[in-house]
């Protein structure tokens, strides 16, 4: 994402097969402005559990974006795993992507969803073209848009951006 962006990303290696969190603050230099993590991270199946995350989140510090990727989050059940929607209330600079895709049967759709901050927000809803569905997605909107705002979901409305190809 980063590169077809036109920036330059900066990955680390794995380490015991899991998200290294003091690698990727080793990496970060004053150019660094995002973070991305996979929680849980896809193919491995391993995860930060709540205490590494505020750690790193901590250590990040408010002046760069951390975009917590949940793709899978609602196969994770256990109770040391954090949920990035409760984090954003604590760390404005985290922003969270979720997806329908995996959970509700439409791999092949890829369609999702972010949260984040009302300003992170409206940054990226500003630039969010490149991120726009194909044709057939967009008969998904709707129902989604929706379902968020009688509550039937529990997505906070004002902080949506839907939908995304991912």
């Amino acid at each position: 994402m980063a590169e077809f962006s036109g920036f330059q990303a900066r990955l680390t290696p794995l380490k015991d097969l899991a998200f290294d969190p003091q690698a990727m603050l080793d990496t970060a230099d004053e150019r660094t402005k995002i973070f991305f993590v996979c929680n849980p991270n896809n193919p491995t199946g391993t995860y930060w559990d709540a205490a590494t995350m505020r750690g790193f989140l901590d250590a990040v510090g408010n002046q760069r974006i951390v975009v917590l990727d949940e793709a899978y989050f609602e196969y994770v059940d256990r109770e040391d795993y954090p949920d990035g929607m409760e984090l954003m209330r604590e760390y404005p600079n985290l922003v969270v992507f979720r997806t329908f895709s995996k959970m509700y049967a439409l791999a092949g759709l890829r369609v999702g969803y972010l949260c984040g901050s009302p300003e992170v927000v409206d940054i990226i809803r500003r630039t969010h073209v490149v991120y726009s569905v194909n044709i057939r997605l967009t008969w998904c909107s709707p129902f989604w848009q929706r379902q968020a705002k009688l509550g039937l979901c529990q997505i906070p409305w004002s902080n949506l951006v839907v939908p995304f190809a991912i």
